[in-house]
């Protein structure tokens, strides 16, 4: 025997939306649409994907000699000059 259960959702707008215009193009309720997405979900298929992990570098750092580092356009000054450097070597 199957049982089924009425519940009441609250979804974002956009998503009930993209849920029921899929249900349309596939001529199928909304109701076997989300059923098929929680089951993806449930089973596994669904998992978020893992976040790579950012490494931290942690070593000498800080500020730049001669830089203000509340002066953007000194930031940006220093940038490419690191920039040229790699590209073309010292000047």
């Amino acid at each position: 025997m199957l049982l089924c259960v009425r519940t009441t959702l609250d979804l974002n707008d956009t998503l009930l939306t993209q849920a029921k215009t899929r249900a349309a193009k596939e001529r199928r309720t909304l109701t076997s649409i989300v059923e098929e997405a929680l089951r993806k979900l449930l089973d596994g298929h669904g998992k978020p994907k893992k976040i790579p992990e950012i490494p931290f570098l942690s070593g000498g750092g800080g500020e730049a000699p001669g830089v203000d580092p509340t002066r953007f356009s000194a930031l940006l000054d220093l940038l490419d000059e690191e920039d040229f450097r790699e590209k073309y070597g010292k000047p």
